[in-house]
């Protein structure tokens, strides 16, 4: 299995539902997506020696 075989793999499964429901969705999945990133910058700046 290469990447995009796996990309077009979760394009399919979460694509099931009309474009309004896909679009909330994904910007759902961004915005999480976003705060676990903010989550673990901040958290990796607490190890920082200064």
């Amino acid at each position: 299995m290469n990447l995009t075989h796996i990309i077009n793999l979760l394009a399919n499964q979460l694509s099931a539902g009309n474009f309004s429901q896909n679009i909330g969705f994904y910007t759902l999945l961004v915005l999480l997506a976003w705060i676990w990133v903010v989550q673990l910058k901040h958290k990796a700046s607490g190890y920082r020696i200064n």
